[in-house]
């Protein structure tokens, strides 16, 4: 397994993320727990300079940083920066405001439940023109990072989910009618059910509760 989650908090923010090391790079698994520790790093220690910042600006910080961690990393091990590669998500709330930031890169998935709607997405996964997957390790992939702000008022909670997870309960474009029927309390339950054919990983940020 490939795939990587993490889930922490500082005084001014918390922060869950999930990514998938690319199942061709020797090194996946470990890439895809840098990208996971990097991030929030980032998110918690300048929380405030994430939130009020553009999102180009985010997105190229974050994936400097952690190709910077990575590049530190395989200098000691003689090793290629590439093998490295991984796709990343995050949801990250800032404790002050209670503004939420969604950061998606590569082939997971992000969707919100709420009280109102359901089953939201909230982040769609961005693909090269050949339908490749982007990775932190892909030239100019800053670019292709989806990212939004908002301060929601009827979301419970975030669902992330990396593509060997979602592609169980979400097809054709759309969510499987057994996962429209289901209610907060039984989420849990449905993923624990599902057969995933790829890594597959699930973490949840409840704006109410914590992950």
């Amino acid at each position: 397994m490939k795939d990587a989650a993490i889930h922490c908090e500082s005084l001014t923010a918390e922060i869950a993320a999930v990514a998938d090391g690319v199942s061709s790079c020797r090194n996946g698994k470990k890439g895809a727990e840098i990208a996971v520790k990097a991030a929030a790093e980032l998110l918690l220690e300048e929380t405030e300079y994430f939130f009020s910042s553009e999102k180009e600006k985010i997105a190229g910080l974050i994936v400097s940083y952690i190709r910077d961690k990575i590049f530190s990393f395989v200098e000691k091990n003689n090793q290629e920066p590439e093998s490295y590669a991984s796709t990343l998500s995050f949801v990250c709330r800032n404790k002050k405001t209670n503004e939420v930031m969604t950061f998606l890169l590569g082939d997971s998935l992000i969707f919100s439940f709420g009280e109102k709607e359901k089953h939201r997405l909230a982040c769609k996964p961005v693909f090269l023109n050949d339908f490749k997957t982007i990775t932190t390790m892909t030239e100019n992939a800053e670019k292709f990072v989806d990212i939004k702000r908002n301060a929601p008022k009827d979301i419970s909670y975030f669902v992330l989910a990396t593509d060997g997870a979602w592609a169980s309960f979400y097809e054709n474009s759309g969510f499987a009618e057994d996962f429209k029927a289901i209610t907060e309390k039984e989420i849990v339950e449905y993923l624990k059910k599902q057969e995933c054919k790829d890594d597959c990983s699930v973490a949840f940020l409840n704006l109410k509760k914590g992950a």
